[in-house]
């Protein structure tokens, strides 16, 4: 690993950084400034910059890497702890050069496994207490009949058909925003025809794009001190893309979104049925696969066997506040339902 302490390398870095900004015209370091001043909060074109490049004694194989590094995360190593964003179209047409916009780009974060610890034998309430941190299993059980009662069911879901071939047709996904137990304003559909959805409190001016403004679900509902300090907080907020191998969630905001769901589990032999109980941290910058068409079906199959989900393909995040258990850390909340602002997010895939 670099020791980003030692002068010497930082100021290599730059000088790389510096070599690679001198060859490239007017307009695209136009493009690069309007992506750095506005942090990734307008849309800005890609910069396109040839892969193998020879600066003085060295050839640069990775310039898009070196740029990020530079201007977002220095810790990052490696391209394959990179993802290109859905807005980049990551090689020109000749395939020679490639996206060096560092807001093109985001950390990938890895699912964590929970670590494998000796525990005595717990009782099917202790379990149920554990995995209720969630928020998702709480109101279900094994011995939940198939069709929940209204009253078990979240609020989100008896306001709108339980069946998701009932939704709007066309749409992919539907998100319902929350402030602690309440439901704020109306479900957002995505639809077909749109692979990218931006859910933010606030965007620069001069970004036109569409997408759910948590904003102006607000209207005159009473929230309090702790409350509007998340809202605040929640900024450009995070953008769900739908990809070839999955749908994304990318952290465009300036503090981490915490998320949990049956489609980020993945069952083995030694944590059946408990990885529901890991709240995921995803730090700004960085994106997390929130659904995984081979993998998640799995996962979500098994838990509506096993706890008779209506809709099992969800996933809650939460901003800016954690609850439940991270690999990390445990937080004093222990429900989603206990965090200021927090969405809901249900997949027709």
């Amino acid at each position: 690993m670099v020791d980003f302490q030692d002068g010497d390398k930082i100021a290599e870095l730059k000088d790389t950084t510096n070599s690679i900004l001198k060859r490239l015209k007017v307009c695209e370091l136009g493009f690069l400034l309007q992506a750095l001043q506005s942090r990734g909060g307008d849309v800005s074109s890609c910069v396109f910059y040839p892969c193998d490049d020879r600066i003085g004694k060295r050839i640069i194989h990775e310039p898009h890497l070196i740029v990020y590094r530079t201007f977002r995360h220095p810790g990052i190593q490696s391209v394959s702890e990179l993802k290109h964003l859905a807005v980049c179209s990551r090689h020109d047409v000749t395939n020679e050069k490639i996206c060096i916009n560092p807001y093109h780009y985001s950390a990938v974060v890895q699912i964590e496994l929970p670590a494998k610890r000796s525990t005595p034998v717990k009782s099917k309430n202790d379990t149920k207490r554990e995995e209720s941190s969630s928020g998702f299993v709480s109101n279900y059980t094994p011995s939940t009949s198939m069709e929940p009662t209204v009253s078990s069911m979240p609020l989100s879901l008896t306001e709108h058909p339980r069946n998701p071939k009932e939704w709007p047709k066309r749409s992919w996904c539907c998100v319902a925003y929350w402030e602690h137990n309440d439901r704020i304003g109306p479900l957002y559909h995505q639809y077909q025809h749109h692979n990218i959805l931006n859910i933010y409190e606030s965007l620069p001016v001069s970004n036109k794009a569409k997408g759910m403004c948590l904003a102006a679900l607000y209207g005159d509902s009473i929230a309090s001190d702790t409350t509007k300090r998340v809202r605040n907080h929640i900024g450009f907020g995070l953008q769900l893309s739908r990809e070839e191998d999955g749908i994304w969630m990318y952290n465009r905001s300036d503090f981490s979104l915490f998320a949990n769901g049956p489609t980020l589990s993945e069952r083995t032999s030694e944590f059946t049925c408990r990885h529901n109980t890991i709240v995921h941290k995803v730090p700004p910058g960085y994106s997390l696969k929130l659904y995984d068409y081979t993998e998640s079906p799995r996962t979500c199959q098994s838990y509506g066997d096993d706890v008779k989900l209506s809709v099992p393909h969800s996933v809650r995040v939460s901003f800016a506040k954690g609850w439940g258990n991270t690999c990390s850390t445990s937080y004093r909340r222990q429900f989603v339902t206990s965090c200021p602002c927090w969405i809901e997010i249900h997949f027709v895939v």
